[in-house]
């Protein structure tokens, strides 16, 4: 696992009620991506999980080069 120091990536995560918002850092590549995914209220870390493998991948990144990863809700 990366430092944080020497991470490539750094993500932030929403949980709300209607959707789970992603926002990734790439420090090495100095660039910002956005993902939207719809909640799953029954379970949030479903819409986690697969909110997470799509904004990795769309981003060509692995597992790996993930440094950092905030997380929010505005749920109860």
């Amino acid at each position: 696992m990366n430092s944080v120091s020497s991470a490539g990536a750094r993500i932030g995560i929403d949980v709300g009620g209607t959707f789970t918002d992603f926002v990734l850092y790439d420090t090495q590549r100095r660039q910002l991506a956005y993902h939207k995914e719809p909640s799953t209220p029954a379970d949030p870390a479903l819409a986690v999980r697969n909110g997470l493998a799509a904004l990795i991948a769309q981003n060509g990144l692995a597992p790996s080069d993930i440094g950092v990863l905030l997380h929010g809700t505005t749920i109860g």
